[in-house]
């Protein structure tokens, strides 16, 4: 548990490679799951059999590799997915030695404390924390990102994210205990001041299921899933929609991605033959391709090739085509449908959804492997019975 936890220090702990950034936990995870294989292989058969989703996307991004124009490149994101998994697979594998009840809460704990201290660092003492290489001249000269609270992360929308997924493993995981009055308003001032709109709606959400829950049978599972994806339909309107768009006009974060979306659906549309539209450009070859088409605003040369872009799910159509977006889907669904009982079964849902939707809005795909919460649910609500009686 303790490498898991860590995760919430996040950029504090990280350790600089050449275009590659690695958590202290990622390798405490490695040495982990490296004395697992030397104990016994039955672990790798069990999570196989629970998470065939996962393993159909591993095999369809590896193939890849034989339309990759930059093979460098190409191993650095392949390494992000491959991470998120050995993130997984570690808490799937130990999960009968994990508290998840606990896990969660102190998670909660360790994320509101390091908010608090770094924004009542930038209001009291106007000193900013500098992580990962970056000068307080990045959130200085950063707009509105530099009154957002953030913790140890880089930006505050991983802050929110991963807050909201420990908030929602955290009630999710709170059957028959009564939850802490004080950490759930501390969660919703610390999401509040980050100024994340998305994960503030779904830890409402969560929050409004929960309670809701203690007085009627149940929800339908569409209807809930509707609700969630939401945030989806809402962005593709501003994007589609003149009226809506010319209303977000003074929205930078909207605008960015709707003219994203709409310049790469154009250069889809121009160059792209039925097998690449099936396929896709190649897993890494958005951040050039970006650079040179002028398809994004965030693309430079100075840039790594590596780099996302505001929003995931474009990307992925751009770079896996449709049938990397079917597999993403794919997974979604089985992971809502992963568990039978009612109260997780819902909060697994509203915390898929979030993930889901966080592709619309945020560069998500190197993301996925410090998500550890999102992965301790997903492990907390598999079939196994055992998993969920520690």
């Amino acid at each position: 548990m303790p490498a898991i936890l860590l995760f919430s220090l996040d950029s504090l702990i990280k350790i600089n490679l050449e275009d590659f950034r690695i958590h202290i936990s990622h390798l405490l995870l490695i040495i982990a799951m490296a004395l697992s294989a030397i104990s016994t292989r039955k672990w790798l058969k069990q999570y196989a059999r629970q998470n065939r989703t996962i393993i159909f996307l591993l095999i369809y991004l590896s193939l890849h590799a034989f339309i990759a124009t930059d093979l460098k490149t190409y191993i650095v994101v392949l390494s992000y997915f491959i991470l998120a998994i050995m993130t997984h697979a570690a808490i799937f594998t130990y999960a009968n030695k994990i508290n998840f009840n606990l896990f969660f809460k102190r998670t909660l704990t360790l994320l509101v404390a390091t908010g608090f201290a770094q924004y009542l660092l930038y209001v009291v003492f106007n000193y900013q924390i500098s992580l990962g290489g970056l000068s307080d001249t990045y959130y200085i000269d950063g707009g509105s990102i530099a009154n957002r609270m953030r913790g140890f992360f880089l930006e505050p929308n991983w802050y929110g994210l991963y807050l909201a997924s420990a908030f929602i493993g955290y009630i999710m995981t709170t059957h028959e205990k009564r939850p802490s009055t004080l950490l759930i308003a501390l969660s919703f001032t610390c999401l509040y001041l980050s100024e994340n709109r998305l994960t503030l709606y779904f830890v409402l959400l969560s929050t409004s299921i929960f309670f809701y829950e203690k007085h009627a049978h149940k929800i339908q599972k569409h209807l809930l899933i509707t609700v969630c994806l939401a945030p989806i339909i809402f962005l593709l309107a501003l994007t589609f929609s003149d009226t809506l768009s010319g209303a977000a006009g003074d929205d930078r974060s909207v605008s960015a991605r709707s003219v994203t979306v709409l310049k790469t659906a154009t250069y889809i549309e121009k160059n792209f033959s039925l097998p690449s539209l099936l396929f896709g450009n190649g897993l890494s070859t958005w951040g050039e391709v970006a650079y040179q088409e002028n398809l994004s605003s965030r693309a430079s040369p100075e840039k790594s090739k590596t780099s996302r872009d505001t929003s995931e799910s474009y990307v992925v159509v751009f770079e896996l085509g449709l049938v990397g977006a079917f597999l993403f889907f794919l997974d979604f669904y089985a992971t809502c449908n992963m568990t039978t009982k009612r109260t997780e079964k819902t909060q697994m849902i509203i915390l898929v959804s979030l993930v889901f939707c966080a592709a619309f809005y945020y560069p998500t795909f190197y993301f996925m492997m410090y998500l550890a919460p999102y992965f301790a649910a997903r492990t907390y609500c598999s079939p196994r019975s055992e998993l969920r009686h520690v």
